[in-house]
């Protein structure tokens, strides 16, 4: 098949259901502070009627009423009325068919239960790998510091490395130091591991832990909420730091600071009642 005819296959899919399109929609939206959107599908009481009011007809009115509501600001609204759709769905099939990505929305079937679960769950998933080890039927979430002592590399390695003998999937946010040590040691002892990114699936970040990644991607799962190409940007990460926690049935926090996006980690996980 033509890297044309797929991109038309990914297209289809996307287009061809309004839930999922809506999803991506407002996944898109780059003037969106971090819980925004939910704000919003509260206000129109599910995410596709959300998208309807907010992207079709006389949607000047709605987003402007948005504005003096305080739903949105103002560069959302110019953000939304400057939208051109084609433009960004073509790019965005071309970009998953180049980088052989798949995404899940909240409104499929195969969207993971765990995240299902959360207050500020995701509402799309990118990702390389295998979706299901999502819903494998143990996890543990394993995080710490990019800079950590000897010891902590150590005991990031045990519990990583023995959880995962125990049949427990590893997960991580595969940044330098405790985090790309655990995926190691799940891979190692014959695991499952999920690296939870803050930027593209398509990109590897830190460009140190290629190899990881790289086999990750084939044989594990890395997933981001951000479409492919997205840089792996600060910003990003303490909205990263709730999928983490999300698809944990548990955290352990191996060594970090008292200030960290680890500690931020462990908040989330303590209001998801893990």
């Amino acid at each position: 098949m033509s890297s044309n005819g797929i991109n038309n296959r990914v297209k289809n899919e996307i287009t061809s259901n309004i839930d999922r399109l809506a999803c991506l929609w407002l996944n898109h939206m780059k003037t969106f502070r971090f819980r925004d959107a939910y704000k919003i599908i509260d206000h129109y009481g599910s995410i596709t009627e959300a998208y309807r009011k907010m992207s079709g007809p006389g949607n000047e009115i709605v987003l402007e009423k948005m504005v003096t509501g305080k739903y949105i600001k103002s560069s959302t609204r110019d953000e939304i009325l400057r939208f051109n759709f084609d433009e960004w769905i073509d790019k965005l099939c071309d970009d998953m068919d180049r980088t052989d990505i798949r995404c899940v929305t909240y409104a499929d079937e195969d969207y993971p239960e765990r995240l299902r679960d959360i207050p500020e769950y995701p509402l799309v998933i990118f990702y390389r790998g295998d979706i299901s080890i999502a819903d494998s039927p143990y996890s543990i979430g394993i995080v710490g510091s990019r800079r950590p002592s000897f010891y902590g590399l150590n005991v990031a390695e045990e519990f990583g490395g023995e959880l995962a003998r125990k049949g427990m999937t590893v997960v991580s946010g595969m940044a330098y130091g405790i985090d790309s040590k655990a995926h190691q040691a799940a891979m190692e002892a014959g695991g499952k591991t999920i690296a939870v990114l803050g930027g593209g699936v398509d990109i590897c970040y830190p460009e140190v832990n290629f190899n990881i990644y790289s086999e990750m991607c084939e044989n594990h799962l890395v997933v981001s909420e951000y479409e492919p190409g997205t840089a792996h940007v600060s910003i990003n990460f303490p909205a990263r730091n709730r999928i983490i926690s999300g698809l944990s049935d548990g955290l352990l926090v191996v060594e970090a600071a008292l200030r960290s996006g680890t500690l931020i980690t462990a908040d989330f996980a303590l209001n998801q009642g893990k």
